[in-house]
Order: structure tokens, then C-alpha cells, then sequence
């Protein structure tokens, strides 16, 4: 994935990483990548305030970064299956040295890799060039009013710090039921990365989520993504999150989401998140 006019200090750090190229216990071609204890733990920074973790978009973009060293550009993230959270060095319930992102080709299918990362996630990729990229519609979208257009409020509802929190407010609201999503503001920033921009996609989708259900206090937590394509080149700026809520499956509430500017004229992340209520073992949270 080419770096092309980003500057952000997430994108950096993945480029910064490096690997070995590997043959794994079947004899598939592999990379390992290696993420030191000191980038785990900025990639933890005000994610969460005393609850520190790797949000689970990094770790899609650490896997991403890997599978592109190995078998080319990426095309989509078919799934990612976020299973347990990744701590920083010095937490109780981290690993020991540095995490390792493992990729490896499938040999029936050339297009296809998987990456593992620890116990943390499992990331299923599709090399090749991706689609052309377009937003989310929003249905009967109208002026969004209530709680959820106060950034104070959005602060409140969400567990992160400044370093990590990338909504200001909504904007735009999916009719007049704020829990079926609508269009989020981002906060002002200098740059951004394209895993920034899923995490914001992510939290806005929290924010309905929690809506939904009543939850304020609680946290939600990201289960999965899937179908993820983005745009690795862009020049981002004032980006908004369009979320969608697609369907629900007992505890697990699914949404679409698009992350592009206003007018619709340029999107640079789309895919579907699905979240889940409060588990310890969960690997992420929105």
C-alpha cells in the first residue's frame, strides 16, 4: 500500500515495520511482520483510557500491511474476525515481546491470503485492485437532533481520549430515529489514514448502537468488518461517517458504513461492522 501524501503517524509506523519472509508448516509462502512493544503500545494511546487495547482497525491495517509485502495490493478485506484484545507491554494480560502478524498465501486461490495476529484476530484478504468506491445512502435523511449532535455528549457516550476519538458529532440522521445511523462530523485533524478512518466509521456506529439500546454507560465492542475496501492514495480531508444499521442478530447488531466527503463526491473506506454488547474477550471496542 503506497504512503502517497499521508502523513499520518499511524501510517508511518506500518511502513516503518519490519519482516521475514517464511515458509509456514504446509509450505505456504508467508511474511512475518514484527510490531515492537513501543509502536503496540502508541497504537493503544487513549484507546481506552485505563482499559488500553489495540483498536481493531490497526490490526486490520497491520495484517493489510503485511499481505501487501507479500502477495501485492490489496483489494478488499473479505472479513476480519476480531477474537481477543491485544495489549500493550507492561498490561497483565499481554503477551510477551513484540506482537507477530503472520500472512500466508492460499495455494488454491492466488488471489487469497489470511493473516493471524496472536490470539487477537483473524483476517481473510483479497489481493488485486479494488472496486471503484461510493458512498452509503442515507434514507430520508433530515437534520439530526438529540444528544448525539452534542459533541460533549459524544465525548461522554464514547471511552476515548483525545489521541484516539475521531467523531465530533452527528450531523444527519436516517429519518427521525437516531439509532438507524445518519452522518457523522470528524473531529479536526491534520491527516489522516485510511485505519483512522475506520475506527471513526466504527465508533459513530457505537454511538447508534448504544442509542439503540439503551446503554449509554455500557461499552459495544467490534466483533467483525467485513467486505472493507478503501482507498489507499486519497488525499482525505473533512471526512464524514456515514453509518447504516443493516440487521440484527440476537446481540449482534450489524452496520454499514462509508467514510468519504459531504457531498458524496469522493469516498475512501467502505464495509460493514458488525458489534456486540460488553464481553471481557472481546478484541476492540467502538
Amino acid at each position: 500500500m503506497s504512503l502517497k501524501q499521508q502523513t499520518s503517524r499511524v501510517g508511518s509506523l506500518f511502513a516503518g515495520l519490519t519482516h521475514v519472509d517464511t515458509t509456514s508448516a504446509s509450505g505456504r509462502p508467508s511474511v512475518e511482520l514484527e510490531v515492537p512493544p513501543a509502536i503496540t503500545a502508541h497504537l493503544c494511546r487513549d484507546h481506552f483510557e485505563g482499559d488500553p487495547l489495540v483498536p481493531g482497525a490497526y490490526l486490520i491495517g497491520l495484517a493489510v500491511e503485511a499481505a501487501r509485502r507479500l502477495a501485492g495490493p490489496v483489494a478488499q478485506i473479505r472479513r476480519a474476525a476480531l477474537r481477543a484484545p491485544l495489549r500493550p507491554e507492561g498490561h497483565e494480560h499481554a503477551a510477551p515481546g513484540p506482537a507477530l502478524v503472520r500472512v500466508s498465501r492460499d495455494p488454491r486461490k492466488p488471489d487469497r491470503s489470511r493473516a493471524r495476529i496472536l490470539e487477537a484476530a483473524t483476517i481473510d484478504i483479497r489481493h488485486g485492485v479494488g472496486p471503484a468506491l461510493a458512498p452509503i445512502e442515507i434514507p430520508d435523511p433530515r437534520p439530526a437532533r438529540g444528544p448525539l449532535c452534542e459533541p460533549a455528549h459524544v465525548r461522554a457516550s464514547l471511552r476515548h481520549g483525545p489521541a484516539a476519538l475521531f467523531v465530533d458529532r452527528m450531523s444527519v440522521s436516517a429519518g427521525a430515529n437516531l439509532v438507524d445511523g445518519g452522518i457523522f462530523s470528524a473531529v479536526e485533524r491534520p491527516s489522516w489514514h485510511w485505519t483512522e478512518l475506520l475506527d471513526g466509521a466504527a465508533q459513530a456506529a457505537g454511538l447508534c448502537f448504544r442509542a439503540q439500546t439503551q446503554a449509554e454507560a455500557k461499552p459495544v465492542y467490534v466483533a467483525a468488518y467485513e467486505r472493507l475496501v478503501y482507498a489507499p492514495e486519497a488525499t482525505i480531508r473533512a471526512p464524514v461517517f456515514r453509518v447504516l444499521r443493516a440487521r440484527r442478530v440476537m446481540h449482534l447488531q450489524q452496520f454499514e458504513l462509508s467514510v468519504g466527503t459531504l457531498d458524496g463526491a469522493q469516498t475512501w473506506v467502505r464495509g460493514v461492522v458488525t458489534l456486540a454488547g460488553p464481553s471481557p474477550t472481546r478484541s476492540d471496542s467502538a
